[in-house]
């Protein structure tokens, strides 16, 4: 990973930030003398925020039995640094919802995330790998290298996305270091990282669109996987792109991805048993992710 390259960027002053509430808990936490009060009274400045952080702690996917009413309550719930970082990105959402990029559709953009976030969630939930919330932050967060290009170089950006050669993933990396010197999966992972995010995370950026999509009688166990299963159903789910504008190239990573789209529900395994016991888990997410990503941007 280049990270000179990396720092060029975030010296232009134009990657994407939190702003407001964001910003506060970002700087809030930087330290280790922070309280569970002082991050409770900064949410709480911020109603949308507060509404969507109890929406998430009162989800099926957090185990909730007693309906959560309060940000204290949420952090007990679903401890500090999964709140911090809920609280982290959401914030970033309000905060970067248009751009001056002309072929990056933002409003696409953050609709796949957060048909991501929600799918990565009900993953991280039915087959017991990491914590449901954080996974919803991670499928959020993960693209956020493909954003930053689009607010640090927009011109140069555009050329890239609307560049008929350029249809997958892959081909779009290649590119982008061909000509910053950075791919968008490394971007996020230093991102993810200076915001003080679990390392994992930033593994999982930089290597979910390479992830060969698996087949039946493999186990999904590491979170690149979930993370490449959440983004296929994300696809599935999210709109398609406006015609001339994209924000990300047409086709997944995999090249096993059109085998997947026309067989969600059997492509994989889980841990608990093969595909025809746990299977219909991934059918009911792709179904169930596309109103309740709906539901988060309001």
């Amino acid at each position: 990973m280049n990270h000179n390259s990396f720092e060029e960027l975030r010296m232009t002053g134009e990657l994407p930030s939190p702003s407001g509430v964001g910003m506060q808990i970002l700087k809030l936490t930087q330290g280790d003398d922070f309280s569970t009060e002082e991050i409770g009274q900064a949410i709480s400045a911020d109603s949308a925020l507060t509404g969507r952080l109890l929406k998430l702690a009162n989800s099926a996917e957090s185990g909730s039995v007693e309906p959560i009413t309060t940000i204290g309550e949420a952090t007990i719930r679903l401890g500090i640094r999964t709140v911090r970082n809920v609280a982290l990105g959401l914030s970033l959402v309000s905060a970067n919802r248009s751009g001056s990029c002309d072929a990056f559709d933002y409003d696409r953009y953050w609709s796949l995330s957060l048909a991501r976030a929600v799918a990565g969630q009900r993953l991280s939930r039915a087959l017991r790998i990491g914590v449901p919330a954080e996974m919803y932050i991670l499928g959020l967060l993960c693209g956020i290298g493909s954003l930053a290009f689009a607010s640090v170089h927009p011109d140069h950006y555009t050329e890239l996305l609307t560049d008929p050669d350029i249809a997958t993933a892959e081909g779009l990396a290649r590119a982008e270091v061909e000509r910053f010197e950075i791919n968008h999966g490394e971007v996020a992972a230093c991102m993810l990282s200076e915001w003080g995010l679990p390392e994992e995370f930033g593994i999982a950026a930089r290597e979910y669109e390479g992830v060969a999509l698996s087949s039946s009688e493999d186990t999904l166990e590491l979170l690149p996987e979930l993370l490449a299963v959440a983004n296929l159903i994300a696809q599935m789910a999210g709109p398609a792109p406006r015609s001339g504008r994209s924000c990300s190239p047409p086709t997944a990573g995999s090249p096993r991805a059109a085998e997947w789209r026309t067989r969600p529900s059997t492509a994989c395994a889980t841990r608990s048993g093969p595909s025809g016991a746990n299977g219909g888990r991934f059918s009911e997410s792709r179904h169930r992710v596309q109103s309740t990503s709906q539901d988060s941007t309001r």
